[in-house]
């Protein structure tokens, strides 16, 4: 993770080599063997970088460097969501205004190493569920903007990921998919009931039930993601899209944010209660004060907002 004008970007790197463990069979949008060095397998792990440094995040090292010395009792789905949990943390500490998750390589993530199943019993299957799922609520429950920018794949734990994001912009060509029923399971991280509240229950089932992949182009006609692009550009215009909400009226968008999570939890009443509760902070914000003199006085387009 580094900050940079009130912005977190979370740079997601692996230490996998992903060759031969997934085969095709019975999945034939899904090819026999997945690229070895370079290509981004889920666990994820963040690279970090903070460009002050007072704010260096020191146990976020590169996990191209350290995987070698990776402690052998210690989980690597449960080392990789400390890690980002981390992160998030040290994103809310330096008054971040807005968030961008990236992939390094070719694909955003294939998908979790299969071998984080072996030797499960009950006891393991619980901790991991909770580890997972409370990565994901810890990413969705960040009060500012969150944006995933997806290239390549984009399969099971790396798309309920970015699901937890506020906005998902993919490149064209892109491919998305939860998998998990191919091999015997479910989305563990919440992937069936978050598509649904983007596409809808009838095509996140058939998502889900199938293990069906998808482009980027066909979910964005679905509304399960928010823009696609040219892959040249992706990073770029990302970037710049996180910076103008960076600048944004950070306490509306955190009000903004709790009135739709309170919509999928409970509906419009529920909503509409949040939105009673959030409105008078708002009100009397500076960021109001300035926004509306900037409108009366240059129209609209033209506040400077300071998150106060």
């Amino acid at each position: 993770m580094w900050v940079s004008s009130s912005v977190a970007y979370l740079h997601v790197v692996t230490s996998h080599r992903r060759q031969g463990l997934w085969s095709s069979g019975g999945h034939p949008d899904r090819p026999p063997r997945f690229a070895a060095e370079g290509s981004n397998t889920c666990p994820l792990h963040t690279g970090a970088e903070v460009d002050d440094a007072a704010h260096h995040v020191p146990t976020a090292r590169s996990a191209r460097r350290d995987s070698d010395q990776q402690p052998a009792a210690e989980p690597n789905h449960r080392r990789s969501a400390d890690r980002l949990s981390v992160a998030l943390t040290e994103a809310a500490k330096n008054d971040v205004r807005a968030v961008l998750l990236r992939a390094e390589g070719d694909d955003f993530s294939f998908g979790a190493d299969p071998s984080i199943f072996d030797g499960m019993d009950e006891a393991k299957a619980v901790g991991l569920a909770g580890a997972v799922l409370g990565f994901i609520s810890a990413f969705e429950e960040l009060p500012v903007p969150t944006i995933a920018l997806v290239q390549g794949h984009c399969f099971d734990g790396a798309l309920e990921t970015c699901l937890a994001a506020d906005l998902i912009w993919a490149a064209e060509g892109s491919q998305f998919s939860q998998i998990e029923t191919a091999a015997g399971g479910f989305p563990w991280s919440g992937g069936t009931q978050r598509l649904a509240s983007r596409i809808g229950s009838a095509r996140a089932a058939e998502m889900v039930l199938t293990a069906s992949v998808v482009s980027a182009e066909e979910l964005l006609s679905w509304g399960g993601i928010n823009r696609v692009t040219a892959p040249d550009r992706l990073l770029e215009e990302g970037r710049a899209h996180a910076q103008r909400l960076a600048t944004g009226p950070t306490l509306a968008h955190k009000a903004v944010k709790r009135i739709l999570h309170a919509w999928r939890a409970g509906g419009v009443a529920e909503a509409d209660r949040v939105m009673v509760a959030e409105a008078p902070a708002v009100m009397v914000s500076n960021d109001m004060r300035d926004g509306l003199a900037s409108l009366k006085q240059y129209g609209l387009g033209h506040a400077t907002f300071h998150a106060r």
